[in-house]
């Protein structure tokens, strides 16, 4: 995800599938989340590159 300002644009694998505005976020924090909602099956999730930035002024 990339967050300017209030423009929030979500992507996977290099590619944007979602962008949005939301003036009511000027600060957080991030996290990751996944779930399975097919059953008990076993679930691997994996990230490799995962970049934290500021945006430069």
């Amino acid at each position: 995800m990339i967050a300017v300002g209030p423009s929030l644009t979500f992507r996977v694998n290099d590619q944007e599938v979602y962008q949005t505005t939301n003036s009511s976020f000027t600060g957080g924090v991030i996290g990751l989340y996944a779930v399975s909602y097919t059953g008990n099956e076993v679930m691997r999730i994996a990230f490799d590159n995962i970049v934290v930035a500021s945006p430069a002024p």
